[in-house]
């Protein structure tokens, strides 16, 4: 006698799996007579028990009619028989429902696609890399023409729209040209809502690069995935086949070896469905896809910023330098997977290669330098602004230097040092002096000043007032004898 356990396997064996009766009996070691037996029955009853009537029996034809009628639960069921006056416990329908109701699998039909008409996109979980010491989820963009299951597959760091439009045009130019209609998830870089019984609303900016390169986009039912399952599969397959073992170090990396596969595997090898290669197909494809456009789609997605007083801007946790000129400015950031480029009124004044990693201070010299410079022409529009303060005379004495070509910048450094020191009345009375003498320059006037420092003042007797003030002085008695010389 068989158990409940073995009747449901020769029963999924036989409806799910359409295995014969002699293949069932060979897996499962039984007499062919004894599966033929219980499919032919069409339920599990335990022989054993057949002396005692199950409390069950007398309802046994309602619970098939009902579940002929409907895909009740066994709770329902339960609750339909006790109107009905069954007493028992829900143990018994339970099992009593599983050994005849069916499991009802979803049925899908197979597509046929026309060439070049429709491709299918989707992104692809595929774990973690590092970039620097930060960890960073790490997905994959699959693209697959309908007809030949010809692939591209990139991967990335961010599902965001730079990103998404990015890969887009880089299968294009793979492909070659672009399909008719391209097949997408409701995510939100394609799709911002998809209500059930409503038209959707595309994202703008997808809708405007779907426009730009002349394909319709045709977004899946939500949480409808088997409408788009040539990439479903796809994302399975890279999985399995090109990740599987696979260690992951730099996003370059795994991008060079993902080319490398397709173009040697996943591209040339003989398809499950198709029994051909994708790339044979490709070939009576590819003249069906529209051309590409003359000029490349900017994929650069702007966003305004505002840089602060170190002339830095913030982005993804890092800080990116612009010119110093435009510290604590608002400014444009167009953003690219690979690059951000900074514009202030239409103008491009800074970019970086794009990090993804955290915390860094991403510096180009050349702002730097200019952040010098600003400061040091401050510097000297304050020295110079010093200078003017000497009056009329320092005007003046400016233009003369103008005029004979003289480091002007050098010679005012060196006339402001004086003032360390001689007061301002001596320093403009000396430039004074010079301007008069045609001696414009900083030397004549610092030789001046060093001349009339030496120059030798009066003395005056000292008047005492108090007797008190009056010193003591005892002056010894020379001593003459040195005057006398011997003959």
């Amino acid at each position: 006698m068989i158990t409940a356990e073995i009747y449901h396997q020769i029963y999924h064996m036989y409806k799910t799996d359409e295995m014969s009766v002699r293949q069932i009996s060979k897996k499962l070691e039984l007499d062919k007579k004894t599966v033929k037996k219980w499919i032919d029955k069409g339920y599990f009853a335990n022989s054993k028990r057949t002396s005692k009537v199950s409390i069950l029996e007398p309802f046994k034809d309602l619970i098939k009619g009902l579940l002929e009628h409907a895909d009740y639960s066994s709770v329902q069921i339960l609750q339909k028989i006790k109107e009905d006056g069954y007493k028992g416990e829900i143990t018994v329908v339970r099992d009593f429902v599983r050994t005849i109701k069916c499991v009802k699998k979803k049925v899908y039909a197979t597509l046929d696609f026309v060439k070049g008409d429709v491709a299918q996109v989707d992104f692809g979980y595929c774990g973690y890399i590092y970039v620097g010491n930060m960890k960073r989820r790490l997905y994959v963009f699959s693209i697959v023409l309908c007809y030949s299951r010809k692939k591209y597959i990139e991967f990335i760091m961010k599902q965001n729209q730079e990103h998404f439009l990015q890969a887009h045009q880089n299968a294009f130019e793979y492909f070659g040209g672009v399909p008719h209609k391209i097949m997408v998830d409701n995510c939100k870089v394609a799709v911002l809502e998809n209500p059930k019984y409503r038209n959707y609303t595309l994202n703008p900016v997808y809708a405007e690069f779907a426009k730009y390169h002349g394909f319709k986009i045709s977004p899946c039912g939500v949480r409808k995935p088997y409408e788009k399952g040539r990439v479903e599969k796809s994302i399975d397959y890279i999985k399995r086949n090109l990740l599987r073992g696979m260690e992951i170090t730099t996003l370059e990396k795994v991008n060079i070896d993902a080319i490398h596969w397709l173009e040697n595997i996943a591209n040339v090898r003989i398809h499950a469905t198709t029994k051909r290669k994708p790339d044979e197909m490709f070939e009576e494809e590819k003249n069906e896809l529209i051309p590409l456009p003359i000029n490349r789609y900017d994929c650069g997605i702007i966003k305004n910023v505002k840089s602060n007083s170190q002339y830095r801007v913030h982005f993804e946790g890092n800080r990116y330098s612009v010119p110093a000129v435009y510290a604590t400015s608002y400014l444009s950031m167009k953003i690219y997977p690979e690059k951000l480029l900074f514009y202030y009124d239409d103008n491009l004044i800074a970019r970086h290669e794009r990090s993804f990693d955290s915390n860094k201070d991403i510096v180009d010299d050349n702002h730097n330098k200019e952040y010098l410079k600003e400061k040091l022409r401050a510097r000297e529009q304050k020295e110079l602004a010093d200078f003017m303060n000497f009056g009329d005379i320092a005007e003046t004495f400016y233009k003369k230097l103008k005029d004979l070509a003289r480091p002007t910048k050098k010679e005012i450094k060196r006339i402001l040092a004086l003032k360390d020191m001689y007061s301002s009345e001596e320093i403009i009375g000396a430039m004074t002096d010079c301007v008069e003498l045609g001696a414009n320059n900083s030397s004549a006037i610092e030789n001046l000043l060093a001349a009339r420092t030496r120059i030798t003042k009066e003395f005056h007797p000292l008047h005492v007032t108090r007797n008190s003030d009056c010193l003591e002085i005892e002056i010894e008695k020379p001593d003459l004898d040195v005057y006398n010389f011997k003959k």
